[in-house]
């Protein structure tokens, strides 16, 4: 792990943090990250996201639509769920907003969500989110404000032919305001990709 890519961190409590990355690779530091040691994990895919509802309690996503959960903070990992997919491979990134409920999102529309604690798995398809013929593009982010305002960065597909006569994709931001129920796209100033998100209080990053 020492010599390989970590893609997310979080701070558990106030001294421990967790990190994941590449070949399924999770460490956790009990000293605010002066130290690290690795812990044993079922899969060896790429995790790319990490969250936590509470000191005990977190879930991780990556590759292959892989879902693992913890009950104690990280030491131990189950696989929740997992699917080799051509048409949608990837988990980019998660939030655990109750104790029953966590939403995954990923590459070419992919929104995994439960309701029953991580027992059974739903892959919707939101058609609010669609690009034009109907398609999807990434989801790389989602964060939520509150328990039912989340927001979601990627990008879409768009039907138009750029400087070089090619057809691109651009920047999506969504918005929830039911905690996933429905979903509306916002307007943005700026035309590129986004990766990432970050709201507080009434901003937006």
């Amino acid at each position: 792990a020492v010599e390989s890519l970590l893609l997310d961190i979080v701070k558990v409590s106030e001294q421990r943090l967790l990190t994941v990355g590449q070949r399924g690779h999770i460490l956790i530091s009990e000293d605010q990250g002066q130290n690290w040691r690795q812990v044993e994990v079922p899969v060896n895919v790429n995790l790319t996201a990490v969250d936590f509802l509470d000191e005990n309690h977190g879930v991780a996503v990556g590759f292959d639509q892989t879902v693992l959960l913890t009950e104690d903070a990280g030491e131990t990992w189950t696989v929740s769920h997992q699917e080799v997919s051509n048409l949608q491979p990837a988990l980019f990134s998660v939030i655990y907003n109750s104790k029953d409920t966590i939403t995954a999102v990923g590459s070419y529309g992919l929104y995994l969500e439960t309701e029953d604690g991580g027992a059974t798995w739903e892959n919707r398809q939101i058609d609010s989110l669609s690009d034009v013929y109907d398609g999807f593009s990434h989801f790389y982010d989602i964060e939520k404000l509150t328990a039912d305002t989340w927001y979601i960065a990627g990008e879409k597909y768009i039907a138009e032919a750029d400087d070089y006569g090619d057809e691109f994709s651009k920047g999506m931001i969504a918005v929830t305001k039911d905690a996933g129920r429905t979903w509306e796209k916002v307007n943005s100033p700026y035309e590129g990709s986004f990766f990432g998100i970050t709201v507080k209080a009434n901003d937006i990053y």
